[in-house]
């Protein structure tokens, strides 16, 4: 919704987290040098309970957490353009325009990969707490061991 020129964009966000605060910043940032926007934010509780509040707002980044299945819902009948921000979209979340950007390791493996190699590495590994070759934990490695292999890197 535009009131005098003025475009809202709803924030939803679990401001705990390091990655949602810098989602935030970045947001905010971007807010600020398009002047016909502005930032409206939200906690979770208050979404479950106003529909009516989407006629308000232009578009919605959101964070969703396990226990906000209820707010998943009730944005998904706003129809609006929705960023969901996290390491996944949860399956039940049905936005028509959406965009997800999602930090899950596979990416961000690819990423840090396709760096060292750019700067020059060849030798690359994970630290993390207790992964190792057999743990429940190595899942978190794998992906980026095998990229790191494919690249010709050596893994530590």
């Amino acid at each position: 919704m535009e009131t005098n020129g003025t475009r809202n964009l709803a924030l939803l966000l679990p401001l705990f987290y390091k990655f949602a605060r810098e989602v935030r910043e970045g947001v905010i940032d971007w807010v600020n040098r398009n002047p016909e926007w502005r930032v409206i934010e939200l906690h979770l509780e208050e979404v479950k309970a106003r529909k009516a509040f989407a006629r308000h707002i232009a578009g919605v980044v959101f964070w969703p957490r396990a226990m906000d299945c209820r707010s998943w819902k009730v944005i998904s009948t706003w129809d609006l353009p929705t960023v969901v921000c996290g390491a996944s979209t949860p399956a039940d979340l049905r936005v028509r325009r959406l965009v997800n950007v999602s930090f899950d390791r596979g990416s961000i493996g690819r990423l840090a990969v396709e760096h060292f190699k750019h700067l020059g590495f060849e030798v690359a590994g994970y630290v993390g707490n207790r992964v190792m070759t057999g743990g429940k934990l190595e899942h978190r490695a794998s992906a980026m061991r095998e990229l790191a292999l494919a690249q010709g890197m050596e893994w530590v």
